[in-house]
Formats: structure tokens, C-alpha cells, sequence
């Protein structure tokens, strides 16, 4: 989380949140003043992520319903978005990254750590739907509007790439 370079006041998304292991640290990391949305397509896990906001004392995560297809995000100003071993359990990427670009703002980012189909011995290595590469992302970040800004090497079998967006 400290790699993504969050602030106080911050809008975040957490993309594909599960049981909000990820929002608790980002809701700390962007108080005071911001807020973490939790977005889950499991509405199963959204009580789960209330009851984690409450046991860690945090008021600023609001989980949020979202689609396959789509986030659904209540709002249109998200300084970040963060997508953790989530992206390649995405069927339609490339629209789904449009749609969600679509809610970021203008230099706004969207943080990708996933799984990296070039490294062997990856997870889901016999599922060839589920890989994914560095390089395809870039393209479909380039095609929502957004560039790579930044690349965090942190993992063996991840990358950690950070994208802007342009407009």
C-alpha cells in the first residue's frame, strides 16, 4: 500500500475488494478525509467488509455492489483505483478497464498487481483464460486513456505497474 503513494483525503477504489483485506490499509492510508470504496461483485462479501471497517474503527469504507461488466462506482472523482489479483479473473478486460477509467479522474491512477503469464509456475498456469501480461495491460491502459507511470518491482511472479490517466 505504501508503494501506491496515497494521501489524506484520497478516493479510492478497491477493485474486486473480497473480504476487504486491502481496504482497511488503504482507509488508513488516506485519512484523514478520504474515503475507500470496497467494490465486490459477491454481494456476499459486502457485510464482511462492513464488519472489518467497524472492527478497525474506520467510518471512510463503503462497500459497493459492482457488476462484471462494470464497477459501478457511486462516484466519478477516484484519485485511484486498485486492482490486486483481480484483473485476470475478469472475463472482458479491456471494457471493463474502460468502464472503470471512465470513473477516474484526470490524473488519476489505476495500480494493476497480478500474476505475470511470462513467469513459470504462475497460478492458473493450466488455465490459459486466466493469464495475463504485462504488455496486454499496457495496451488496454492505453486504450482506456491511461499510461504507465510508474513499475514496482516487488515480486517474482507479479508486476506492480502503475497507470495515469491522460484525460
Amino acid at each position: 500500500v505504501a508503494q501506491i503513494g496515497l494521501r489524506p483525503g484520497d478516493l479510492v477504489a478497491d477493485i474486486g475488494a473480497g473480504t476487504g483485506i486491502f481496504s482497511v490499509p488503504l482507509a488508513r492510508a488516506v485519512s484523514p478525509g478520504g474515503r475507500v470504496l470496497s467494490v465486490e461483485v459477491d454481494a456476499g462479501f459486502l457485510p464482511i467488509i462492513g464488519s472489518k471497517a467497524r472492527q478497525a474503527g474506520l467510518e471512510n469504507i463503503q462497500p459497493v455492489l459492482g457488476q462484471y461488466g462494470d464497477p459501478r462506482l457511486p462516484r466519478g472523482d477516484v484519485d485511484v483505483a486498485f486492482l490486486h489479483d483481480v484483473l485476470h479473473h475478469i472475463e472482458q478486460r479491456p471494457s471493463y478497464i474502460q468502464a472503470l477509467a471512465s470513473y477516474i479522474k484526470p490524473g488519476g491512477r489505476i495500480v494493476v498487481v497480478d500474476y505475470d503469464m511470462n513467469v513459470p509456475g504462475v497460478p492458473h498456469a493450466n488455465q490459459p483464460e486466466m493469464l495475463i501480461s504485462p504488455d496486454q495491460v499496457a495496451g488496454w491502459m492505453r486504450a482506456a486513456g491511461l499510461e504507465q507511470t510508474r513499475e514496482v518491482g516487488m515480486f517474482d511472479d507479479k508486476f506492480f505497474v502503475i497507470y495515469t490517466k491522460r484525460r
